[in-house]
């Protein structure tokens, strides 16, 4: 008996309403873009290519 009262007092629903939005948004790391990736392997080609080049350099008479 006293269930059926617990379950009578609970019939009533609420007149709430539930609104939910997800915004997803994506990040990429500048040093995974391929731009800053083929800019630095053309520097680091330059600056090695220069130093290879620049101790070779000797005093010449």
């Amino acid at each position: 008996m006293f269930f059926s009262i617990i379950s009578f007092a609970q019939d009533t629903t609420p007149d709430t309403q539930v609104s939910t939005s997800t915004k997803t948004t994506t990040t990429e790391q500048w040093y995974m873009d391929p731009t800053y990736l083929i800019i630095g392997g053309v520097v680091l080609i330059v600056v090695i290519a220069l130093l290879v080049r620049g101790g070779g350099r000797g005093s010449r008479d």
